[in-house]
């Protein structure tokens, strides 16, 4: 099985709000930093996936 871009995505979305965070709130509950998974971070300025 493999995922698409939109899939992964929308589950990072989905774990978020399943816990009450934000997407960024849980990059840094995760030790991430906290705009790993800003939505201007999944696409490059050229529109490709990241």
């Amino acid at each position: 099985m493999r995922l698409t871009h939109h899939q992964i995505w929308t589950a990072i979305d989905a774990l978020a709000a399943r816990y009450g965070f934000s997407p960024s709130g849980l990059a840094k509950r995760a030790g991430l930093d906290p705009t790993t998974f800003n939505r201007s971070k999944r696409v490059t300025p050229k529109g490709r996936d990241r």
